[in-house]
């Protein structure tokens, strides 16, 4: 029982932690095999334990949903202490329910005919299959019916619809796509992980076009790929991936990175010297805080791309929700205020890296009017669901910004290039 007290089980599971509670019930059983007055078998040989050790399996499996039911009706993400008091005393009445009227009687079926335990179980299962068919057929057919309504370009505009009124339309991606609607980059093994250190190197793009961009960065990098993807396309620009999860692309990594981080970013400037870029994309502000800002270490990392003659194409970060956005608008509905942000408390009055004046070879760019307004950040925009999560958003709105990407992304490569001095 002391694990729960002593030990932060949300973040050190799994690991080396889990020897306290393992090692500790060890000990129990050990020292269980004494008969001695004062042993801990006289203890949890007492009517009390041998009551609640009839029931912990019970226990075991109605604590975690009713606390999630509660969490999710309080809308908080811890349980008080008085209702932690509540979930507990809930969670043992479920548990004696259960064995009184399931585990018992089912206890006796070794004594019941072999054809009656056969029928028995063949029934269970069946239920069981055919419920888990049925829902899976029906998630399969709202999946589609979701991908299905992007067809229409006019219903569904995503970031064009700024500045327009748009009649509104179901939300899309809606509850059954929503997770999935992320780049393939993390599907292709394009994508680093979290503990990956190697450089994939992929390629999208015509293999033979004369310039390259090399997309850089971590997750909110990754999330602008469907957005740029379809803005070179056509161009003399191919893509080449170098993006991690949970990993800044700069010189001295925090030490809440993981530790692959830095060998990350130590294989990423080899190649980057090594390949010669034409340009680089990568995000220059951290949105995670207070208000977006330069992250520390972005500018050394400048500094080194400016010595190896590699310009930096630098879009702001986007906006952190310190909430689910998705499941807030499919429980609250698209016009909740609790489901939107306001502007201020997302975003810095400007874009601070237009602060940054000493590096040669950076070029700015500021989309975050396609992601909030003069006042507010919402999550729904030309009915399309803005983020998959607490902060990144989806690759159909990012496919939806590829045209105004493109709009001010092209003059800054050709500029590079040399054909817009």
């Amino acid at each position: 029982m002391s694990c729960g007290f002593l030990l932060q089980v949300s973040t050190v599971f799994p690991g080396y932690a889990a020897l306290w509670p393992t090692l500790g019930a060890a000990m129990v059983l050990i020292g269980g095999l004494g008969a001695s007055r004062f042993g801990v078998a006289r203890l949890l040989g007492s009517r009390p334990f041998t009551w609640l050790g009839d029931r912990s399996y019970g226990l075991y499996l109605w604590h975690w949903p009713i606390l999630l039911a509660y969490l999710a009706i309080s809308e908080r993400t811890v349980a008080t202490p008085l209702a932690g008091l509540v979930i507990m005393g809930a969670s043992v009445l479920a548990a004696d329910l259960t064995l009184r009227f399931i585990e018992g009687p089912t206890r006796y079926l070794s004594d019941a005919k072999p054809w009656r335990i056969l029928i028995a179980g063949a029934a269970a299962v069946a239920v069981a299959g055919g419920v888990a068919v049925g829902w899976i057929g029906y998630t399969k057919f709202q999946a589609r019916a979701e991908w299905a309504r992007l067809a229409d370009a006019e219903a569904y505009p995503g970031a064009a619809a700024f500045g327009r009124d748009i009649p509104e339309a179901p939300v899309t991606p809606g509850p059954f796509t929503v997770r999935a609607d992320r780049p393939e980059l993390y599907d292709n093994g394009c994508h680093q992980s979290e503990t990956g250190t190697a450089t994939p190197n992929c390629v999208y793009g015509d293999p033979d076009a004369p310039y390259t961009l090399a997309v850089v960065g971590g997750s909110h990098v990754t999330q602008w790929f469907p957005a740029l993807q379809g803005a070179v396309e056509g161009s003399e620009w191919k893509l080449m991936i170098f993006t991690k999860s949970a990993c800044l692309f700069r010189e001295t990594p925090e030490p809440h990175e993981p530790p692959s981080c830095a060998v990350w970013n130590r294989n990423v400037m080899a190649e980057l010297e090594r390949l010669r870029p034409d340009a680089i994309f990568t995000t220059t502000t951290r949105g995670e805080y207070a208000a977006d800002e330069i992250a520390p270490g972005y500018v050394d990392r400048w500094r080194e791309l400016e010595a190896l003659g590699i310009p930096i194409v630098g879009m702001r970060d986007t906006p952190w929700f310190q909430f689910d956005v998705a499941e807030c608008v499919e429980r609250f509905g698209r016009d909740a205020a609790r489901c939107s942000r306001a502007r201020t408390d997302l975003l810095s009055p400007e874009n601070p890296t237009l602060q940054v004046t000493e590096i040669e070879g950076l070029y700015p760019l500021d989309f975050s009017r396609f992601f909030c307004d003069e006042t507010t950040c919402p999550a729904v925009m030309g009915n399309v669901m803005v983020y998959h999560d607490t902060h990144h958003f989806g690759s159909t709105y990012a496919r939806s910004l590829a045209p105004m990407l493109r709009d001010e992304l092209m003059p800054v490569l050709d500029r590079i290039a040399g054909r817009n001095p």
